[in-house]
This record gives structure tokens, C-alpha cells and sequence, in this order.
């Protein structure tokens, strides 16, 4: 893989390898630190540009070096790995940017190809269509030319499980190499048998009228002068009490107060990251609190503890209010204007419009380790209650929710 690398860096940056490498322990940080040598523009294109893109970057450089450095990559940890980047990838045609390959692109191609190269062709379209088409995409554009460099290019001429892919509205649409050779649509539609049992062919009109019609919106469009995230109604919580679920070992069933009558009863998968639950009583956290009551086992939960997690959700941590903030507290984000101008919306409504569903991908910690929304406008908005800013203990550029 490392030889690899050099060509990469020499080929495509145009960098000499030895004055990357020298001195340096881990290949993916000597190139990250060259690409900032190389000006403002190589810097933007490789390593990101909005602040989303950097945050995006920098968590899969990370989890390169987390699989760079594990002692533990049997076939849970490929299987796990593939999952994330599936998912990842169902939507996406990049890891880092919407448009063009990152640096988090190439390094993940280079740290999975052993991986890859081990199974089947057939087994990762099968299994990992997402993956496969990425992987396919990045082998051709990242792949040394220099005959000295042993990779394997791996040969994905599965036309049906890209087709399956590229046209189903569950991943980024993709060309295959068989494309060309499929039936052409011309001019007129399928013919269908008139009233009179004639053959009629439809007009280029009658397509065009077909065509165009007008889809239903996103549901999440329908307060388009609401940012997303304040339809959400985010509070500082205080746990009262803790155990574990009856049923259901990764789970801890909490009271929490919030300033309401009564604590709330909430479920939250934190067992394997706090084994010990007497560190979490009496800790105060913020709680996603307009989601609709859901059934855990037998146990009602209602609500939500926000926690950050790393790529790899190997690590996981709840988000931390202000020192001065005070149960009951709501979060604001003042960097989006007056917030009381707008009301959090009603459970039933947060579901049917989806509106954590499309908030939770853009909910990030930052690199201060503060907990931040990526707005429209690709800016950092953070959590902020008491005017002091919300954080987690130790994970920078991970997720939230």
C-alpha cells in the first residue's frame, strides 16, 4: 500500500516522495501536511472546502489510522467497516466532497484494497453495491499507472447489480461499462394498444407531458423561512436515575428531569461506552425531547440523549451543557438570528416531515469538540445555552445525535 502512496504522491501531486515521507510515521499525515504546502487551492480541493467538507475529511483520514493501528481486523472488524462505508456511500458518489474525489477518497482506497481484493467481485456488488461502485470509480482514478507497482486492479463488469444501484433512487447514479450496449430509448415511448386494439405510440408532447410533472416536495421543505434545526426542541436534562434495560444489554433506561412534572423515561444505547452507570446519575446532558414516544422492549422511551461518537462509532460520549446552564434550558443557536421568533415543532410533526431525518446529517462536533449543525450556508452553527457553547470531552470532527 505505502508504495502505492509514493507513486500517488509523485504522480498525481507532483510531490517528491522522499521529501514527503522522510521523518514521518504515518503516510496519510506526511500527505495531508504536503497538500498544505501546496497552497490554498490544492488545499480546498484535497482536503476540503465548506467547513462540512473538512470535518467530513478529517474523520476518514482518522479512521484510516484507527485501522492503520488495530490489532483487531478479522472478519466482525472488514465486515463492520463495509457497513459504514455503505451506508456512507448509498447517496454519495465521494467521501470527503459532493463533486470530486478528497483526500479521504484515496486514503481509504488504499487502506481497504487488501480488503477488497480478498472477496469475490460478485460478493461486494452483492453485498456492498455502494462500495463496489466507489471502489470501482476511485481504483480508476487513483490507481498508479507505474507497471512497478503491483496493485491489482479488480474488475466489476456486473451490469445488473449497477443497474440495480444507479436507477432505484438508493445510491448516486452510475455508468456502467455495459451501458451502451442496453436497449435506446428513442423518440416514442413504449406503445400501448388503443381502445381499438390498434398499437399507438406516444408523442414526443405526450412524453414531455408525462415527464414534467410537478413531484411532491421534501417533506422537510415545508417551513422553508425555518432553519431545520430549530424545529427541534433541544433541552438541558439532569439524570436522576439509571439501570439497565430487562431485556436488551445495550441499552440503559434513564429518568431524567427536564422542568417538566415529572421526570421523563428515556432509553439510550450507552452500556458498552459507559459500563459503569453510577458516572452518568446526577450528570446533566442535552435531550432531543419533540420525538415521538417509541417502545424499547417494554420500556416507553421519550426522548433522546445526544451523544457524539467518532467515524467508526468505536467511541461514544454525551455532550455536555454549559457549567451554568440550568434544567429546563433550551438550546439556541444564536448564529441563526432570533431564535424566539420560532417554535419547536410537535412530535407528530417532527415525524411525519422527517425533520430529525434530515437534520441528524449535518449534526458534527467540530475540531474545539463543540457540537455544531452545518447549516444550508455550509457554516458551523453551535449548541449555546447560558451564552456559553455545549461540548463532549474528547472527540473532535465526529457526529452527533
Amino acid at each position: 500500500m505505502e508504495a502505492s502512496m509514493l507513486c500517488f504522491v509523485e504522480e498525481v501531486l507532483g510531490l517528491t516522495s522522499t521529501s514527503v515521507f522522510i521523518g514521518k510515521l504515518n503516510p496519510v499525515t506526511a500527505i495531508r501536511m504536503a497538500i498544505k504546502e501546496l497552497g490554498e487551492d490544492k488545499e480546498k480541493y484535497w482536503l476540503g472546502e465548506s467547513p462540512l467538507e473538512k470535518a467530513k475529511v478529517s474523520q476518514w483520514v482518522s479512521f484510516t489510522k484507527d485501522l492503520h493501528h488495530s490489532k483487531d481486523f478479522g472478519e466482525g472488524k472488514k465486515l463492520q467497516v463495509l457497513m459504514i462505508l455503505e451506508k456512507e456511500l448509498k447517496n454519495s458518489s465521494f467521501l470527503g466532497s459532493k463533486a470530486h474525489q478528497t483526500l479521504a477518497d484515496v486514503a481509504i482506497y488504499f487502506c481497504l484494497h487488501e480488503l477488497v481484493s480478498s472477496m469475490k467481485p460478485q460478493q461486494l456488488v452483492s453485498e456492498f453495491p455502494a462500495v463496489a461502485r466507489w471502489f470501482n470509480q476511485a481504483q480508476n482514478s487513483t490507481l498508479p499507472k507505474k507497471k512497478d507497482v503491483k496493485l491489482k486492479l479488480i474488475d466489476f463488469v456486473l451490469p445488473d447489480a449497477f443497474d440495480l444501484l444507479g436507477s432505484n433512487g438508493n445510491g448516486a447514479n452510475v455508468a456502467s461499462s455495459t451501458d451502451k450496449n442496453k436497449g435506446k430509448k428513442g423518440k416514442m415511448d413504449k406503445a400501448k394498444p388503443d381502445g381499438k386494439g390498434k398499437v399507438k405510440n406516444k408523442t414526443d408532447n405526450e412524453i414531455k407531458k408525462k415527464d414534467t410533472k410537478p413531484s411532491k416536495p421534501v417533506a422537510a421543505d415545508a417551513a422553508a423561512d425555518q432553519p431545520l434545526i430549530t424545529m427541534l426542541d433541544i433541552r438541558v436534562g439532569r439524570i436522576v436515575s439509571i439501570e439497565k434495560h430487562p431485556e436488551k444489554d445495550k441499552i440503559y433506561c434513564e429518568q431524567i428531569e427536564l422542568g417538566e412534572e415529572k421526570p421523563r423515561s428515556i432509553a439510550s444505547g450507552l452500556v458498552e461506552f459507559y459500563p459503569e452507570p453510577s458516572v452518568l446519575v446526577d450528570r446533566k446532558v442535552l435531550v432531543l425531547c419533540n420525538l415521538k414516544p417509541r417502545k424499547m422492549g417494554n420500556f416507553m422511551s421519550n426522548g433522546m440523549v445526544l451523544c457524539a461518537s467518532n467515524p467508526d462509532k468505536s467511541k461514544v460520549e454525551v455532550v455536555d451543557p454549559p457549567e451554568a446552564a440550568q434544567v429546563g434550558d433550551k438550546v439556541s443557536f444564536p448564529t441563526l438570528g432570533d431564535n424566539s421568533k420560532y417554535e419547536a415543532w410537535a412530535p407528530s410533526k417532527v415525524a411525519k416531515k422527517k425533520i430529525f431525518e434530515n437534520v441528524a446529517p449535518n449534526l458534527k462536533t467540530n475540531g474545539n469538540k463543540e457540537p455544531v449543525w452545518i447549516g444550508p450556508d455550509n457554516k458551523e452553527h453551535n449548541f449555546v445555552v447560558a451564552d456559553a457553547k455545549c461540548s463532549v470531552p474528547t472527540i473532535s470532527d465526529g457526529n452527533v445525535s
